[in-house]
């Protein structure tokens, strides 16, 4: 049974988790890789971004790092980008209000590799507002339009994978408030997912409490199903492909939860609870960038611990749920046994149907690599 207790909430949370050094983390030259990450101004991302540019260049030479917001790289540049030569960061803008910002984002990518992505960028509310795109906000923003990028950056990955004859990675930033979506039940006998939770009159305040696990919950679930259909090598000779995860970097001292702290009785408790237990915005961060470049025998990418892959010739963390402290660890209950798997084959195919209407690119690249056929 997959639940989250307070004592093993603690003791992820009190779990030391060290920053990736490129001496002690035995990292060797990995040739040139290219990594995004998004939200890349604010909290998590931005402490991501700092420890980023502190390795060497033999685990990332170029950095691409967006923000919905340019003026706010002008605030934060100096503080990442120090000690960078300038061609081995890029700042970009990526808007996840807009699928439109998210196409246009990929666009500029053209066919450049790209061997790492950690979509990190999301919102937090329990207000319903609706982006330009017609969507609830945190659900387009933490859901559809990180779906939306992974499928766009599929070639990308790919690509990267195959002239560097090494896996490629994409994760996806989770939570563990996931595990207390109480039921499937709204979701059943629905023509669409998705349509039916946008719905404004779906939307009340009760339903808004609980918008950020919902989103996170599709996030961990879509991985899952991304992931299933992709197929790794057997042994790590030659490896090709992607290795696909959603991780939860724990309770953080950041902004993500501003909006719940600006309103009684959040502004009592909240704080109150980030000082006895959450983690420094740092240590939330090297899970993000650990996840992102390690591999499960705690080595970096390109390093000499090699990549685990099992005998059905899925990497060990190959459409895994991540935990704080970076264990493969089982999701929610709802997403066990067959219930679980039929729910998040529907949620492929309704986030399927509405992205394609979106972006006509996510069909194409779908059937390229032959991902629309059933999962495992």
């Amino acid at each position: 049974m997959a639940r989250m207790n307070l004592s093993k909430f603690l003791r992820e949370q009190w779990t030391t988790i060290p920053q990736v050094n490129s001496t002690s983390d035995g990292a060797e030259a990995a040739g040139k890789k290219t990594m995004i990450v998004t939200g890349a101004t604010n909290g998590l991302g931005l402490e991501a971004a700092k420890q980023l540019h502190t390795l060497s260049s033999s685990i990332v030479d170029k950095l691409i790092l967006t923000s919905r917001d340019m003026a706010k790289v002008e605030e934060v540049e100096k503080f990442v980008t120090q000690g960078f030569a300038p061609s081995r960061c890029q700042w970009a803008k990526l808007d996840l209000s807009s699928f439109s910002s998210v196409s246009a984002f990929v666009d500029a990518l053209g066919g450049a590799k790209v061997n790492y992505v950690l979509a990190n960028a999301a919102l937090a509310t329990h207000k319903y507002t609706q982006t330009p795109d017609g969507w609830e906000s945190a659900l387009q923003v933490n859901y559809l339009s990180n779906a939306l990028l992974a499928i766009l950056l599929l070639p990308n990955l790919m690509s990267a994978s195959a002239r560097d004859a090494s896996l490629s990675r994409l994760v996806l930033v989770s939570s563990d408030v996931h595990y207390s979506l109480p039921s499937l039940s709204d979701f059943r006998n629905v023509p669409n997912i998705l349509e039916a939770v946008n719905r404004k009159e779906y939307c009340t305040s009760g339903i808004m409490k609980r918008r950020t696990m919902l989103s996170k919950f599709f996030v961990i679930a879509f991985a899952r199903e991304l992931a299933s259909r992709l197929t790794l090598p057997v042994t790590s000779d030659s490896p090709k492909g992607i290795i696909i995860s959603s991780v939860n970097p724990g309770f953080c001292r950041s902004k993500l939860t501003r909006e719940t702290e600006s309103h009684f009785p959040g502004s009592l408790w909240l704080p109150l609870l980030k000082r006895a237990v959450a983690r420094p915005t740092e240590v939330g961060a090297t899970v993000l960038v650990r996840a992102t470049l390690m591999d499960t025998t705690g080595m970096v990418t390109g390093g000499g611990g090699g990549t685990q892959l099992h005998d059905d010739g899925r990497a060990a963390w190959h459409g895994r749920y991540l935990s704080s402290c970076l264990e493969a660890a089982e999701e929610s209950d709802l997403l066990l046994g067959e219930d679980g798997k039929e729910f998040s084959r529907k949620l492929w195919a309704d986030t399927v149907y509405v992205l394609d209407k979106i972006d006509p690119r996510v069909t194409e690249i779908l059937e390229r690599y032959n991902l629309n056929s059933a999962g495992r």
